[in-house]
């Protein structure tokens, strides 16, 4: 944001006086420094018309944002009879009794652009927003013109929109995406359900900017909606609109799935071979049939002779995930003894995440179990790793609650006993992740139950407590907006999509090693897989990402 409003030249001067500056100093600086050195830049250009209103000096402006708790949401509502627009702001906070006594505000710097003038540049229009105002006005050409504001979202800032620019907006989606910029297409979806998710905004105008998404061949937006989609099927995944959810959202996924396949093309960008690692595993685990039937394809062929066989790097986490979670107890048990033997840090990871897409309880129990046992050859850096695989769906909730209410009692011993150990830890990003997980009264009874006394521990009180508030903040909203999503997609979900079908399972050669035993396969419920993909490919595409939203 910095860098937009002073523009990348006198941005990147000012870094590099800084930096010269603090080598003088024996690289001893403070952020004082760093805003100096932007001030001798602008003093060197005379580039007053780059401050706010008013400034001599960036570090005023500087300081509110680093210093502030929080960021602003901003609102553009219009008039259109007039054609004038109001923008207020308020600093976003989820529940509304917070954002209402939150007086926090910033000094900003906007930016916005329409359909009849339409710019994308990341600096069209700018004008500030004084923190000492109520709000400013500006008026715009057209009165049936959508509005976008904070352009490439390179302000730091959500913005929401009334009620008929959100219907513009989703309009021009479904007409010509490709009108809006593809940031801020992403940067659309992403306010768009946060905002639904504080009820200052419909969940139906948030749905509706999701039609066009059949024709969205690009990640990036797809990568900003989708963990806003994987807590809809989480929040509901007990109900009827979670199967119509999967069904929704298997329509939309199958554009851009269809276009990225499961091969790597030798002509494609990164970001399509990012994005099919992502998109393959989202839709497999929705219950896409010829996704999930090709994965496990892939997966039996490579797990009889690893060593002869390999799987393309960017589909790995379907293929492993899709293998066992529709595999058998000897997969499983083939799957684990590779990540014993393996050395590669990246398939290490890959496989403990898709060792946890089991859907059998006992098999994840056990595998849950192993990060209490420190000769189980999993490391304990990497124990939150099984923890988010396990807990990811149903199923694994189940292996969690069972898992708390065996193990609780012993890890507060061992932690007792060497305050060094990390059962502490373990304990409470546990009780975290089945919480989050937790979409029934009776789940939330068994919780309770389980943890009652243990709320005044020192250990894993606070994070008990924490937990269930949250759970019933997310009860609260979910059965506010549960008629409003049912209806909806009941008037929206196609009917055509077949049923998925359980891949068939063959036989593998006899194993000398033994397995668990292996429960009747279920097949895909309606929430998603929840946990999240490895971490290198998670990090490598937020790192684009990133980068790409921050292009001025």
């Amino acid at each position: 944001m910095i860098e937009n409003v002073l523009t990348p030249t006198v941005f990147q001067n000012a870094l590099q006086d800084y930096l010269r500056n603090g080598a003088d100093l024996g690289g001893t600086v403070e952020p004082a420094n760093l805003w100096d050195a932007f001030d001798e830049v602008l003093t060197e250009i005379g580039g007053a018309q780059y401050l706010p209103p008013n400034s001599t000096s960036i570090t005023g402006f500087v300081d509110q944002w680093v210093n502030k708790p929080g960021f602003p949401l901003v609102t553009f509502s219009r008039n259109y009879s007039s054609k004038v627009v109001t923008v207020t702001q308020q600093r976003f906070l989820v529940e509304k009794a917070d954002r209402d006594a939150d007086k926090t505000n910033w000094t900003i710097p906007l930016t916005y652009t329409t359909k009849t003038n339409a710019n994308f540049s990341s600096r069209a229009n700018l004008f500030w927003f004084d923190r000492f105002k109520p709000s400013v006005q500006f008026s715009i050409p057209e009165n049936n013109d959508w509005l976008i504001a904070n352009l490439k979202e390179v302000g730091f800032y959500r913005v929401n929109y009334d009620a008929q620019n959100w219907a513009l907006i989703a309009a021009q989606l479904s007409a010509n995406p490709a009108q809006i910029h593809l940031l801020n297409r992403a940067q659309i979806l992403d306010d768009a359900f946060t905002l639904a998710r504080a009820d200052l905004v419909p969940y139906e105008a948030a749905l509706e900017l999701t039609r066009y998404l059949k024709t969205e061949k690009d990640f990036i937006p797809w990568y900003a909606v989708w963990s806003h989609i994987r807590d809809l099927l989480h929040t509901y995944a007990q109900t009827e609109v979670a199967n119509q959810m999967k069904t929704y959202f298997i329509d939309r996924l199958e554009g851009i799935f269809n276009e990225l396949g499961l091969e790597d093309k030798s002509t494609e960008e990164n970001m399509s071979k990012l994005g099919r690692s992502s998109i393959s595993l989202w839709i497999c685990n929705l219950g896409h049939s010829g996704c999930y039937n090709q994965a496990v394809a892939e997966f039996r062929t490579w797990i009889r002779a690893p060593e002869k066989s390999n799987i393309p790097p960017n589909i790995k986490d379907a293929v492993y995930c899709m293998g066992i979670k529709y595999g058998s107890g000897e997969e499983w048990t083939r799957l684990w003894q590779y990540y014993l033997t393996t050395d590669l840090a990246s398939e290490k990871i890959a496989v403990m995440y898709a060792l946890g897409c089991s859907q059998n309880e006992t098999v994840l129990y056990d595998y849950l179990s192993k990060i209490t046992d420190p000769k189980s050859g999993i490391r304990s850096q990497d124990h939150y790793i099984v923890i988010r695989g396990v807990l990811g769906e149903r199923p694994g909730l189940r292996a969690g609650l069972k898992f708390l209410k065996d193990k609780t009692h012993s890890l507060l011993e061992e932690v007792k006993k060497d305050e060094l150990s990390n059962a502490g830890e373990n304990l409470k990003s546990i009780i975290s992740t089945v919480g989050a997980g937790i979409s029934s009264k009776d789940e939330l009874n068994q919780f309770t139950s389980i943890l009652t006394g243990y709320q005044s521990n020192p250990t894993i009180g606070a994070s008990i407590n924490k937990t269930l508030t949250h759970i019933q903040e997310r009860f609260t909203r979910s059965a506010n907006h549960q008629k409003a999503l049912e209806k909806w997609f009941g008037a929206n979900t196609p009917s055509t999509t077949p049923s998925p079908t359980t891949p068939s399972q063959s036989p593998l050669p006899t194993h000398p090693t033994s397995h668990p035993t292996h429960a009747t396969t279920q097949k895909p419920s309606g929430a998603t897989g929840l946990r999240q993909f490895a971490p290198s490919v998670m990090v490598a595409t937020a790192l684009v990402v990133l980068v790409r939203f921050g292009q001025s």
